[in-house]
């Protein structure tokens, strides 16, 4: 058992097909296996590391293979809203996108997971870990896979205290959606094959 590829929607474009497999390689393989943690010896969780890789792995789509808006932050945003599979969850594209950016993503990238910009730190990020020990191999590949699994939490919620949550599976899940969509939208791709240097 291994991690299962991702679809590659636009497989005859040299560029479009070299951008996937380095997301693949450097931020979604590390991934699945940073999901088996903890595991024996090895008690970290990871859930930090895990949300940031998967937000990094967002933003590099957004400026690599989505390449649409005005500013980094306007693109991981827009990518968000028009491909990851929100059709899925409760809340809205708009305000789901407008949260992983602003409580989540520019959080844990720029200021160690505290919200210096918004106020009280009002965003949590989890993951599941039963009995000391991370997602077998088998739950691994299942998130892995084109349909949502059944028991799969939602990506976002908000808990009657106000805190949102971030759920690590679901964002991995969704992520891996977002970005299959996204290399199977031909017009775009080819914008993105013309537009990428030639050294890619």
């Amino acid at each position: 058992m291994a991690y299962h590829a991702i679809a590659n929607g636009a497989p005859d474009l040299a560029k479009i097909t070299k951008i996937l497999h380095r997301i693949e390689a450097y931020y979604l393989r590390p991934v699945h296996t940073l999901f088996r943690l903890p595991m024996g010896e090895l008690q970290d969780n990871c859930q930090f590391v895990i949300a940031q890789t998967l937000l990094s792995t967002i933003a590099s789509a957004s400026t690599t293979l989505y390449m649409i808006g005005i500013n980094d932050g306007e693109r991981f945003r827009n990518v968000l809203i028009d491909y990851y599979p929100w059709e899925t969850e409760t809340v809205t594209r708009n305000e789901a996108a407008k949260i992983l950016y602003e409580q989540f993503r520019c959080p844990i990238v720029h200021d160690a997971g505290v919200n210096l910009r918004g106020g009280p730190d009002k965003a949590k990020v989890l993951r599941v870990i039963k009995n000391n020990e991370g997602l077998s191999e088998e739950r691994i590949e299942f998130l892995e896979s084109r349909d949502r699994p059944a028991d799969l939490a939602p990506t976002l919620t908000e808990r009657d205290d106000g805190v949102v949550v971030l759920r690590s599976e679901a964002l991995y899940w969704g992520v891996r959606c977002m970005v299959e969509r996204l290399t199977a939208d031909r017009e775009r791709m080819e914008r993105a094959e013309a537009a990428l240097p030639d050294h890619v």
